[in-house]
């Protein structure tokens, strides 16, 4: 890697770290470019050849936390294969498991970017990875009427939603392992009906 890539990787890194670090104390409509550039300690020439603004630095940070959870799953490769088997649900489960863990590991990160949705982007980016969805595919295809897999499908990824977000949210949580079984366990009931 050559210098100046270098050198534009740290400039983003530190515009990213600052943002995040002035997020702790308030919301991102109270923070100015002026702050961010303070606090990065660049100027705001600097931050203008990155960022257009605070809301493209989050939406890099977003990009970045969604990329790291697809890289966990897996899902860049993977293709429906029908009816999963054991081997694939228990690889399934463990992959749930390492984004539950990385989520726990990030936790300021998941709950700002969790509890601060202003649309169902990120939701649908999660629940609509691959394998993912291919469990959501698998417990509707005996499902004809549309409308009622709609219902069945949305009800079953906010749920879980719900479900991640009320974890990452208490101060003592249950694992991820635990809460990976509980999850998959919702979704298996709600598809089994």
């Amino acid at each position: 890697m050559d210098e100046k890539n270098l050198k534009v990787r740290r400039t983003r890194t530190k515009i990213r770290d600052a943002l995040l670090l002035l997020l702790e104390k308030k919301e991102l409509r109270q923070i100015s470019i002026k702050e961010i550039c303070n606090t990065a300690g660049i100027n705001r020439a600097t931050f203008y050849n990155h960022y257009g603004s605070q809301y493209d630095v989050l939406d890099d940070i977003k990009a970045r936390y969604l990329t790291d959870i697809e890289k966990l799953v897996g899902e860049r490769d993977a293709q429906a294969s029908g009816k999963p088997d054991a081997a694939e649900k228990a690889d399934m489960q463990m992959r749930s498991v390492k984004v539950l863990q990385y989520m726990e590991d990030n936790l300021f990160l998941s709950r700002m970017l969790l509890e601060n949705i202003t649309d169902d982007l990120l939701i649908e980016r999660i629940f609509n990875l691959p394998r993912i969805e291919n469990l959501v595919h698998e417990g509707t295809a005996e499902i004809e009427d549309d409308a009622a897999k709609n219902a069945i499908t949305e009800f079953s990824m906010y749920g879980a939603f719900g479900m991640l977000r009320g974890w990452l949210n208490k101060d003592t949580r249950i694992s991820a392992e635990r809460e990976t079984e509980l999850i998959l366990k919702l979704l298996r009931n709600v598809f089994s009906e």
